[in-house]
This record gives structure tokens, sequence and C-alpha cells, in this order.
């Protein structure tokens, strides 16, 4: 029972893991290529690529729908949360040179 729970927690981490890094490298890429392009056009791309995260977010968050597994949900919501939190603690605290 309890390897059945731990394996759907993994699955859903892994799974919510990989959706938090998309979602990081869209914000990223975005927030590069802003600095390239007038203001308004940047506002409209960071926009369109939040409005992206939040899609792939709930997506991924349905898979409790297509599952029916609560450990899967879970796993996916650590994992999305995860990613973002470790990202902003090593922008935060690590200063490196953003190339």
């Amino acid at each position: 029972m309890w390897q059945e729970i731990l394996i759907s927690l993994l699955v859903g981490l892994v799974f919510g893991s990989l959706i938090g890094a998309l979602n990081h490298w869209l914000v990223w890429s975005a927030l590069k290529k802003a600095g390239d392009v007038p203001s308004p056009a940047a506002k409209n791309k960071l926009m369109g690529r939040y409005l992206i995260r939040f899609m792939l977010d709930f997506l991924a968050m349905a898979t409790f729908f297509i599952h029916k597994d609560l450990y899967v949900l879970v796993g996916t919501a650590v994992g999305l949360t995860l990613i973002g939190k470790v990202l902003a603690v090593k922008y935060s605290f690590v200063k490196k040179e953003v190339k």
C-alpha cells in the first residue's frame, strides 16, 4: 500500500518539476528578449508567456481528474511549487551575472 503511495507521489513530483522547469524557461526566455523589443511589445510577450504558464499549471493539476489519484495531485503541486522556490532562492542569494 505505502509503495503505491510513494510511487504516486514521486510520479507527481517528477511531473510537477518538469512543468515547473518549463514554466521557468518560458518566463526567463521572455525576460531575456524583453530588453531587445519596445516596451508594449515586451509587455505583450511577457503576458502571453504568463498565460501559457497558467494553462500549463492548470493542465498539470488536472491530472487529478485523469488519474483520480490524490497522491499524484499532491506530488504535482509540490513539484510545481518546489522548482519555483528553488530557482527564486538561487537567483536571490547566488548573485550570478545574467547572460
